[in-house]
Parts: structure tokens; C-alpha cells; sequence
């Protein structure tokens, strides 16, 4: 089998009425399927009891309830957001909305937030979720420590709160960061300082990233962001933009730095440290940290990073794509109804190794060294190319072929 060939599809499934979506968080998996069921697996180092109601761990997905009438989903490792058919949300695990855990307990059963039925999009944070309405209005909830919500407090609170009254057309939530496309073309964000500055001087409502009017697109990981303009230019800024993009970023960066001058980018998906990118061509380019081999380009000790954008070896048409926020594990859904991983495998525990502390630190300085020297930790199993890791299960497959009628045409 070529390189090109890794991904080996079979014939397309019916649609299902719903878009697919997967997220990649910690070490926790999360996926809408096109028959509006929920799937989880993963759980080895946080919070997965609160998804699931017992201390349980899994290498393959496990569906969270019965119900397939959700249509939006967003989700960080402890925690779950998700849109119903009727536009209704709701939400479940450690941090469901709460300002604390002791407020607003735990849930394992979704529990509905509000009684509004005008829910667009959603992303979700660290401690913190966003929320936009078919009114172009955009709300946020949670925690508060860095201004993350937007609302002129650091104070958090347990229950949507509109942000300004400007109207909004896309949101991407970071760790500790809050970002959104305005209905005039302009980027804008708020919450933790990333500059790192002493001390910090965190933005407590949206402040301006960018005046072009002309942005089209954004995704954000923990702390950074990527956005492509209408243009077809790739831009990046953010707390983990060295990292991200070395060749174009040599620090820390409050202000957009442009990726190279090509302009046929059309399609984006940020990473922890790296970033999937797709041309205009349909051939797909990765950039920034291969520390878990999340690249699915070989073992990462001969690829450690990209410092600039460059062609993956092999090609794949995604129903729904994740790459891991904090880790590096990479998420592929095939329109055959197939999962494909590679990096971390979820829900498989780490080996301990009382020395990797200390070659992870050393490693930071060794990769500025000629060569690139590397110390090997032990780490989680990786997938160092893509792996199949699961398929759609019959009952699934036969719900799409079903008319749902229930999909919501807002």
C-alpha cells in the first residue's frame, strides 16, 4: 500500500441528515455520528467517570444515552455541550456550565441549559463554554479567572450571559481564550494575557485582533489560534504560536502572523502545537510539534516537527476531523462510516518511567541543538501512521438510511 493509499475507503454511507463531528480533548474522544448519536472513549487521566456515571476506561467508543436527535456537539475531557434538533442545549460531565463544582454538581445525565430553542453554534473551553444564537448574539458561561467570558468582570457565572450586543457569525474557544468573527468581516478576542506579562493584563471584553474585514474562518486549540481570510491566506496568533509555526513565529504573539505566502488554503483544523491544513488542490499540509506522532508520518523521533507547512504523504476526504487541543491525537472519519486515528491512542494507560520528567525538560533544549538530539520517553502507544480504529456499527448504518425528519432546517 502507497503512502497515498493509507487511508483505504470503501463506498460513501447515506448522509443521515447530520454533519458528523469529532473533537480530540486530553485524552478524551468525542463523536457526533451522522445518525445524531453520541460516542465517547478515552479516560485514562481525567474526569471520564463524569461522562459516564463509573470509573471506566475505553479504547473504543461507547455511546453516552440512547438519544440521536442531536445535531451540535462540542466537548473538552470532563466535560460535554450539545444542541438537539429543536435547537434546545445541554450539558453534562465535571463542568457543566458551573462556576464551581460544588454550585452545580457533576451531572452524568445531560441537563438542559435554559429553556431557549434559538441555539446556532457552540465551543467549549477549558472551564468556560460560548454559545451563538440564529441572532447572531453570542453568550458565555462558566468560569471567569481570565476574563475569558467576555464580560467586562472576571467574576464567572453558572448561566448564559450575553456578551455585548454586537452580532456574531463564528466562535472558537481556547483554553483560557475566547475568540469570534463579527458580522462585519473582524476578528476578535478576549481572556488570558498572551504575552505573558507581568503582571498579566488579561482582556475583559472582546478587544480587536485584527481591522481587516475579511476573515472567514477560525479554529482554536488551547492557546492558540489559526484563521485563514477570504483571500485563501493562512494567519496565527497566540500564546503557543512559536511552537506552532517555528519558521514564522519566533515568540509569543498578540498580533496575526502570516503563514507563508501561499493563498490557496481552504480548510483548517488547529492542534495543542501543530495545525492540519487543506489546498484548494485537496492535498492536505501539517505544520508545528509531531511530538506524539500525531502527524501519522512515521515514528516521531525521525520527525519530531514541521517548521513550516508541509504536504502529508498521503490523502483522505474527511466526514468529520479532530486534532488533539492539549495532545496529540489525530481523528479521522471516513464517509464509509470508519474511524481512523494516529499519535495517542485514547483510553490506553501511559507507562511509568520515574526519568521522564527530567528528559522532557531536557528535551526542550536539546531540539535547539544542531541535529536535533532527542531523549526517548516512554510514552502512551502511538499510531506512527493512520490506524483504523473502529466503523460505524450497524445500528448506526441503518439509521441513516432512514428520512429524518427531524433535522432542524434553521
Amino acid at each position: 500500500m502507497s503512502r497515498e493509499e493509507i487511508f483505504s475507503a470503501g463506498p460513501s454511507l447515506p448522509s443521515g441528515g447530520v454533519q458528523p463531528h469529532l473533537v480530540s480533548a486530553w485524552d478524551t474522544g468525542f463523536l457526533l455520528a451522522p445518525d445524531g448519536s453520541l460516542w465517547a472513549w478515552g479516560g485514562t487521566q481525567n474526569w471520564f467517570v463524569s461522562l459516564f456515571g463509573k470509573s471506566n476506561t475505553t479504547s473504543i467508543p461507547q455511546q453516552i444515552g440512547t438519544d440521536r436527535n442531536w445535531r451540535k456537539m462540542a466537548g473538552h475531557s470532563s466535560h460535554m455541550l450539545a444542541m438537539k434538533a429543536d435547537g434546545s442545549l445541554w450539558a453534562w460531565g465535571n463542568w457543566p456550565g458551573a462556576l464551581k463544582q460544588d454550585t452545580i454538581p457533576a451531572s452524568v445525565e445531560p441537563r438542559r441549559v435554559g429553556s431557549e430553542k434559538d441555539w446556532k453554534e457552540i465551543s467549549v473551553g477549558t472551564t468556560h463554554c460560548m454559545a451563538l444564537k440564529h441572532d447572531g448574539s453570542l453568550w458565555t458561561w462558566g468560569r471567569n479567572h481570565y476574563g475569558q467570558l467576555g464580560i467586562e468582570t472576571n467574576n464567572g457565572t453558572a448561566t448564559p450571559v450575553r456578551v455585548g450586543d454586537d452580532r456574531w457569525t463564528a466562535i472558537a474557544a481556547g483554553a483560557f481564550n475566547s475568540y469570534a468573527l463579527r458580522a462585519d468581516g473582524t476578528l476578535w478576542g478576549w481572556g488570558l494575557d498572551p504575552l505573558h506579562r507581568k503582571p498579566p493584563t488579561n482582556d475583559l471584553s472582546p478587544r480587536l485582533l485584527d481591522a481587516a474585514t475579511n476573515w472567514s474562518a477560525i479554529s482554536a486549540s488551547s492557546f492558540c489560534l489559526l484563521a485563514v481570510k477570504r483571500d485563501g491566506s493562512l494567519w496565527l496568533t497566540g500564546q503557543n504560536a512559536r511552537g506552532t509555526a517555528p519558521a514564522f513565529v519566533t515568540n509569543a504573539t498578540a498580533a496575526f502572523t502570516q503563514i507563508g505566502s501561499d493563498q490557496d488554503w481552504r480548510q483548517i483544523d488547529c492542534g495543542g502545537s501543530h495545525f492540519f491544513a487543506r489546498k484548494t488542490d485537496g492535498h492536505w499540509w501539517a505544520c508545528g510539534q509531531n511530538n506524539d506522532a500525531q502527524f501519522g508520518v512515521g515514528s516521531r523521533l525521525d520527525v519530531n516537527s514541521f517548521d513550516s507547512p508541509r504536504r502529508l504523504p498521503y490523502s483522505f476526504e474527511p466526514w468529520a476531523m479532530a486534532l488533539g487541543s492539549e495532545r496529540g491525537a489525530t481523528l479521522v472519519l471516513l464517509r464509509d462510516g470508519t474511524l481512523w486515528t494516529c499519535g495517542i491512542r485514547l483510553g490506553e494507560n501511559k507507562p511509568s518511567n520515574r526519568f521522564d520528567r527530567f528528559k522532557i525538560t531536557a528535551n526542550r533544549y536539546l531540539q535547539h541543538l544542531p541535529g536535533r538530539p532527542f531523549l526517548a520517553v516512554r510514552q502512551f502507544k502511538t499510531d506512527t501512521v493512520p490506524r483504523k480504529l473502529w466503523a460505524l456499527p450497524p445500528e448506526v448504518i441503518r439509521n441513516l438510511g432512514e428520512t429524518n425528519a427531524s433535522v432542524s432546517s434553521k
